[in-house]
């Protein structure tokens, strides 16, 4: 066995517990020995991922914290409409006023998703965003 043959055999077997570990979200990079050789290349594109890979996960964690946020104030404010109409029994016109308020909310909810169902779109390259004045 010559020197590079020798040198996969031993990182396979090494990595070999990396690869059984996938499931714990890819916590321990690629070992590289400096070497310069195709192997090192290789571990340190890998890394390079793996460090673009977390990046991108905890976007997405903060993105639907955003998104949580924003949704749950006008479901709050929907809900609270609701609970003070049942609690009230008020007149017609107050039903009234609740009912314009609850489609009001909602509106602003359908506004939430459709804006960031067009910036998936975007995102994606599915459609191209016009900006009006």
């Amino acid at each position: 066995m010559d020197d590079f043959q020798a040198r996969v055999s031993e990182r396979r077997t090494g990595n070999q517990n990396g690869v059984k570990n996938l499931g714990r979200k890819f916590r321990q990079p690629c070992a590289a020995n400096r070497g310069g050789d195709e192997i090192d290349r290789l571990a340190t594109a890998f890394n390079g991922m793996l460090v673009r890979i977390k990046q991108l996960v905890s976007e997405i964690r903060e993105t639907n914290d955003n998104i949580a946020h924003e949704l749950r104030s006008p479901i709050t404010r929907i809900r609270g409409l609701a609970e003070t109409t049942l609690a009230h029994r008020g007149s017609i016109e107050d039903l009234e006023a609740v009912s314009g308020n609850t489609i009001e909310e909602c509106d602003r909810l359908l506004g939430l998703i459709n804006t960031m169902l067009d910036i998936g779109e975007a995102e994606t390259g599915v459609v191209k965003l016009e900006f009006k004045k």
